[in-house]
């Protein structure tokens, strides 16, 4: 498994509490957390879908996304990488 980025697991946090979403959805509910552009949740989320972590579906029209990683899954080894990383702990 891949581990996230700081904003790519921002953007599946989001997901998480709440899918499918458009990525316009996405963005209103990061924007003011992320501070960055439309483009930039666009851009992010086609990342996220090369990287198999979030799941693309057409829904009334409109793209919507779903979290394609297990939350617990993911934050234990978001955790794991942060705690040999950054902290040098084994």
């Amino acid at each position: 498994m891949s581990i996230p980025s700081v904003t790519e697991l921002t953007l599946l946090k989001c997901l998480w509490k709440q899918q499918p979403l458009s990525a316009r959805e996405i963005h209103q509910q990061v924007e003011a957390e992320l501070q960055w552009s439309y483009s930039s949740t666009r851009k992010t989320l086609d990342r996220m879908l090369e990287k198999q972590m979030v799941v693309q579906q057409v829904a009334h029209g409109i793209n919507v996304y779903a979290a394609a990683l297990d939350k617990v899954e993911t934050l234990a080894a978001f955790a794991r990488d942060f705690g040999s990383r950054v902290m040098e702990m084994d």
